[in-house]
């Protein structure tokens, strides 16, 4: 039921402990940034959940409990024996899911994730709200994933998907529509001395080419194949360093990888970075080098928004948001040769480092900043609701 004139929309979100990724970053921006004149805020996610800390005031939040066995179903690692599994966890959610829908009484929910939409759709069947489905990940091609890819277009009223990559892995009844993950454009003023302090703190010369990559440090992500490229790269010129900021499971390997390559001087790993800032701040040119389909990397946006050139992988979702030659550079995923010499050719012309870095700013303007995502956003909750 709406509060005054307002729409409720009540959001669901969980990270199975992984921290807060790029769907709960893009969450929390649309939190700060739609128009609460209009739209009344809920969010229902598990205690302990880092968005809690970071969501504007004036929010209301309900704890969601979820059992350990459907909090365990993965994407990835899942088949029929661990949905079988997790289905009593599932069915111990109705009662307190129905009793949480029955006190917000919302007009909208707003599920972050495939099983949030089903925990909303088959635990109370009968509620009128409106289902949203944000679509953010590329699932692998299982029976399974075909048959909860289906199970979630019949469930939602609309689907939501971060880029035309991932749609095109949906049903076709989902008739999904693209709203791009959204950051907040930084003030471009501030980036020299946030670029003089890391660098600083990290004995990075003013005079050296900095190649940079954040996100996580897994399988999938390219991380063997920048390392490769960089080897190369770095042989020939002794003025260029890489910057690796995230956590993972490869880290050791990349480790000892750089250390075999000969390059371990010339590369730092940072590990995690709270404020990515800093990092985009310092660095002269962005990389995105996954070699399995990401849906749409908030970090290849993040950079572009601080005025970088980006060198992507071919892949997902990466080249909707880089135009090649004009705000970065795109290559064939996995070939290690390819990349090295797009990143080459960056490395060995600055004044091309700064006009696609200028592009790549002005793009984020157009079509990716928080701001376009919010009142896209609102348009969708408004038709939903007329509807």
């Amino acid at each position: 039921m709406r509060s005054g004139n307002r729409l409720r929309i009540l959001f669901l979100d969980y990270t199975n402990g992984i921290g807060l990724g790029g769907g709960q970053r893009s969450l929390q921006l649309l939190l700060e940034e739609i128009d609460r004149d209009r739209f009344e805020l809920l969010l229902a996610c598990p205690e302990g959940e880092e968005l809690l800390s970071r969501i504007p005031h004036g929010i209301t939040t309900y704890p969601l409990a979820l059992p350990a066995g459907f909090r365990g179903l993965s994407r990835r690692g899942s088949g029929w024996w661990q949905v079988v599994a997790g289905m009593p966890g599932f069915f111990a959610l109705r009662r307190s899911w129905a009793r949480l829908v029955a006190e917000t009484r919302p007009d909208i929910i707003h599920a972050n994730n495939l099983k949030m939409l089903l925990v909303a759709a088959l635990a109370t069947p009968r509620s009128r709200a409106a289902r949203l489905w944000h679509v953010r990940d590329i699932l692998p091609r299982t029976a399974m994933t075909a048959l909860l890819k289906r199970m979630g277009t019949g469930a939602a009223t609309r689907v939501l998907a971060v880029s035309q990559a991932v749609a095109q892995e949906l049903p076709a009844s989902a008739e999904a529509e693209v709203v791009y993950n959204a950051v907040r454009l930084p003030d471009l003023t501030r980036i020299p001395a946030m670029r003089h302090n890391f660098r600083q703190r990290y004995a990075l010369p003013d005079g050296e080419c900095v190649i940079g990559y954040a996100g996580r440090l897994d399988s999938g992500k390219g991380l063997e194949i920048l390392v490769e490229a960089f080897g190369r790269l770095a042989a020939g010129h002794p003025q260029v360093s890489l910057v690796i900021a995230g956590k993972g499971g490869l880290e050791t390997s990349l480790r000892r990888q750089v250390m075999a390559a000969g390059c371990d001087k010339r590369v730092r790993f940072l590990g995690f970075v709270p404020d990515m800032g800093q990092v985009w701040s310092a660095i002269d040119i962005a990389v995105a080098p996954s070699t399995e389909p990401d849906s749409f990397p908030r970090t290849v946006v993040e950079a572009m928004a601080h005025g970088l050139p980006v060198a992507g992988a071919q892949i997902g979702g990466i080249g909707e948001a880089i135009v090649p030659g004009q705000t970065g550079c795109l290559v064939p995923a996995g070939d290690s040769d390819e990349l090295r010499q797009a990143l080459e050719g960056l490395v060995c012309e600055p004044e091309l480092r700064r006009s696609q870095g200028a592009a790549g700013r002005l793009r984020c303007e157009e079509l990716f900043s928080a701001r376009r995502q919010a009142r896209q956003m609102e348009a969708i909750y408004q038709e939903v609701a007329r509807a």
